[in-house]
């Protein structure tokens, strides 16, 4: 509703604004969000309608504005209640703001009154007849707290659950609870594939073991999982990163929250660990200049993605997030630059790296155009601002066996290692390769010089087999 009135010398309308007669007191009026009514069950009309205690239009101008900001911020915490819940991963998180609903700290702090508040409010939840159950058993009996608890976890929502055990037990996370904290102490996104990965982790964690505070798992129920997933068929190797990523998290989340517990997922014994590993295949020469002959003048994204590893080594992610600056055709000795960008992390910080461009890699980055941001669009997802490295990497390893006819062939990951190869015979040193290849624990001084980058695109060069 919209009144245009005239003060002093300027017309000016007001929003919200509403007399029911001239001369008597205005009213503040404004429609509830179809989606907000709920939260007003008393009112009789979908309006908000506020007293501004004045008839005078001037005076009433600021108490309309000063009501309608109370009014909005109201709705935007109306809807921030409404949402919780709806994430199984943002259980803990809305627990807490529930927590802070009531002006008790996420930690479950604060005064009896309050806490009798929250949990008043729970009670009321339930359906009658279970309230009318629950006010006949006596508050002695044994019986009682065990019925009482488990009406409510039945009845109410789940993090409305959770912050009564925080109100009770104090802040002691589960399991699960541990990976929204760590994505937010590492600044992670939620949709990183770090975080899906250890998520992932946890979750089958959970699934055998159930979600309980960390310290609780004995070293008996953690073997038992050991052997579950073993029994599956995953591979000893897979348990060992599974455990690294598991035990990363509890303690970076235990060490910045000073939990003192100790946990129990440290060096998890993992019977037969590395015997049923299986070397990865390198690409035979015969198989290097099938792939540099059909990709080298390709114009084909997926193509030229297979050519530039050829003679680098690179992971796949890390050729996928290349952006065009990285690449630099224009220098003494034409190189790529590896570094962590906006949209794609390195695996490690010793990922980052120069690497000199020869043989094939070098015909394919002459090709390219390099005008814009990025070298690959066609994988970046513009709304998650990351490259989608899973599909561009299912897609090459396909576009490889289809190239050499050969459904068992090496996987886009072997061109590392067979780089690693390569180099070894052609006798280059082993601190040089672990530098071209993202390994080295440190590097050179004269490390990205020019000369640097001569002598290792002469190893290079010379490890050309094909």
């Amino acid at each position: 509703m919209i009144t245009r009135y005239t003060l002093e010398a300027f017309n000016m309308s007001i929003k919200y604004i509403w007399q029911p007669r001239k001369g008597k007191t205005i009213y503040y009026r404004r429609r509830i969000p179809s989606f907000l009514e709920h939260h007003y069950p008393e009112l009789k009309s979908p309006f908000i309608t506020k007293t501004t205690g004045t008839s005078n239009l001037t005076d009433a101008h600021a108490a309309i504005l000063t009501i309608n900001e109370a009014v909005k911020k109201e709705w935007v915490l109306l809807q921030e209640k409404d949402k919780r819940g709806r994430n199984n991963s943002q259980i803990l998180k809305d627990a807490q703001a529930h927590l802070q609903d009531y002006s008790i700290t996420p930690q479950g702090e604060g005064s009896e009154p309050l806490k009798d508040e929250l949990f008043d409010d729970l009670i009321n939840q339930l359906p009658t007849e279970d309230r009318r159950q629950l006010y006949d058993l006596p508050t002695g009996d044994p019986y009682y707290q065990e019925f009482r608890d488990k009406l409510i976890k039945d009845n109410v929502k789940a993090h409305e659950y959770r912050s009564l055990e925080i109100l009770r037990e104090g802040l002691v996370l589960k399991a699960s609870e541990y990976v929204s904290i760590y994505a937010g102490l590492k600044g992670l996104d939620n949709n990183s594939k770090q975080i899906k990965d250890i998520t992932r982790d946890i979750k089958q964690l959970v699934e055998h073991l159930g979600d309980r505070p960390p310290h609780e798992y004995s070293r008996i129920e953690i073997n038992s999982f050991i052997k579950a997933r073993l029994d599956i068929g995953v591979k000893t190797g897979t348990v060992r990163r599974n455990f690294n990523s598991i035990n990363a998290v509890f303690n970076k989340v235990n060490s910045e929250y000073e939990i003192d517990h100790l946990h129990r997922f440290n060096r998890p014994n993992i019977p037969h660990l590395g015997e049923d590993k299986k070397e990865r295949k390198d690409f035979t020469a015969k198989e290097l200049l099938a792939l540099s002959e059909a990709t080298k003048e390709s114009n084909n994204t997926t193509d030229q993605i297979i050519g530039l590893l050829i003679d680098t080594g690179m992971r796949c992610s890390e050729a996928v997030g290349l952006a065009c600056e990285d690449i630099v055709l224009n220098a003494q000795q034409p190189h790529l630059i590896l570094h962590r960008n906006t949209h794609r992390r390195l695996k490690t910080k010793n990922s980052q790296r120069v690497i000199p461009l020869v043989g094939t890699s070098l015909c394919v980055a002459k090709n390219l155009s390099l005008e814009g941001d990025w070298v690959f669009n066609k994988y970046l997802d513009d709304t998650k601002e990351q490259f989608k490295t899973d599909s561009a990497n299912n897609t090459i390893n396909n576009r490889i066996r289809v190239i050499l006819k050969d459904k068992s062939s090496p996987s886009s990951h072997s061109f590392r290692h067979t780089l690693a190869t390569r180099l070894r015979d052609a006798e280059c040193p082993e601190s040089m390769r672990k530098e071209i290849g993202g390994w080295a624990t440190s590097i050179s001084e004269k490390y990205g010089s020019p000369t640097n980058l001569q002598i290792k695109a002469e190893y290079m060069e010379k490890s050309i087999n094909y």
